[in-house]
């Protein structure tokens, strides 16, 4: 059925993937709590699907020397470090355009009262500030750091088909604030797709006390923690179905020798299979501001844009190199795809 509903979209020369929104619902529904077996199997016929149609990752042979060892860590550790991908010009760029832009109390907008707020105007009067999708959008450097070359070629690698971008976010999370609300900064799992990973990079520096990110080694993989901890069958399924914010002090005790931190300087980034536990750790100085891109097997209904993308893709469009399958992986912000994406 799904690739009957792809190949129907190219031939129609459609957004892939996005015609039926009944499949889109129902899959939806199963990317949360789903057992990690079937949540493999619905994900290996996804990316065969994408394959078949579309075709496989493109290697850039610049790249390959690259890429394998990161992938590898990414598959069998859960996140994998990537450096310095922001020069610190561009982070100043960056800084520069949001001086003076408001910014609201959720992690993302949508998480928020609305409320516009500026920084030193009350925005640290709660505990995040995030950025609007237009302000993204509109910001220099960063939809170029979503579609980095070695970004990308790492994320196919890892999904075993060509990514999809489907999520971007930018926020601060401000020191001070005793009791921070649990989301984010408590051990959980997300729910986003059947495999995908996240990219993070820090736009301030974080050393512990900043802000800093915490993720817990394997705890993507049902079979590692199965090998590596002695818990029987109902456990581990509830440990793979649930997000965990219920169970904070059993995920503290049961992965204390796993639990690792991550520092790092403004620009400084690392991809994660986020279906792994992680969280936040809320900064006692000074404030940190992120930023995130997520990359997933389809455009699926976690997809955040924003109902101001249409005056922005021409310019996004244009900010984006001429490379191979440019369109499908960033259809979800460009728009629908011309047939030509496919001959290749």
């Amino acid at each position: 059925m799904l690739r009957t509903q792809i190949r129907g979209s190219r031939s129609e020369g459609e957004t892939l993937l996005q015609e039926n929104r009944t499949l889109l619902q129902v899959l939806g529904r199963l990317q949360q709590g789903t057992h990690p077996a079937t949540r493999a199997t619905i994900a290996r016929l996804v990316v065969q699907a994408v394959n078949d149609v579309v075709g496989p990752p493109v290697e850039d042979s610049a790249l390959a020397d690259k890429v394998a060892a990161p992938a590898s860590e990414l598959s069998e550790v859960g996140f994998t470090r990537l450096g310095q991908l922001l020069e610190t010009a561009q982070v100043e760029d960056i800084a520069a355009w949001l001086s003076g832009r408001p910014v609201f109390n959720g992690h993302s907008q949508n998480h928020s009262d609305l409320v516009p707020r500026r920084i030193g105007d009350g925005a640290e009067a709660h505990f995040f500030g995030c950025y609007s999708q237009d302000d993204i959008y509109g910001a220099p450097h960063l939809f170029e750091l979503a579609n980095h070359p070695l970004v990308l070629a790492i994320a196919g690698k890892y999904l075993g088909c060509i990514p999809t971008l489907y999520s971007m976010n930018l926020w601060w999370v401000f020191s001070g604030h005793p009791n921070p609300p649990a989301v984010t900064h408590q051990f959980h799992r997300d729910f986003d797709d059947f495999k995908w990973c996240t990219l993070f990079c820090y736009l301030t520096d974080v050393r512990i006390g900043a802000g800093e990110q915490e993720f817990v080694r394997f705890s993507h993989r049902y079979d590692l923690i199965r090998q590596r901890k002695k818990l029987d069958k109902a456990q581990l399924d509830r440990l793979f179905t649930e997000t965990g914010y219920k169970h904070q002090d059993g995920i503290d005790d049961l992965f204390k020798d796993d639990i690792v931190v991550i520092e790092g300087p403004a620009g400084s980034a690392i991809l994660a299979d986020t279906l792994g536990y992680h969280r936040g750790v809320p900064p006692t100085t000074g404030h940190r501001l992120m930023f995130w891109a997520r990359y997933g097997l389809y455009a699926n209904p976690t997809t955040m844009v924003g109902s101001g993308i249409g005056r922005h893709r021409t310019r996004l469009k244009q900010r984006l190199s001429d490379r191979p399958f440019v369109n499908y992986i960033n259809r979800v912000y460009l728009g629908p795809l011309p047939r030509l994406v496919f001959d290749h």
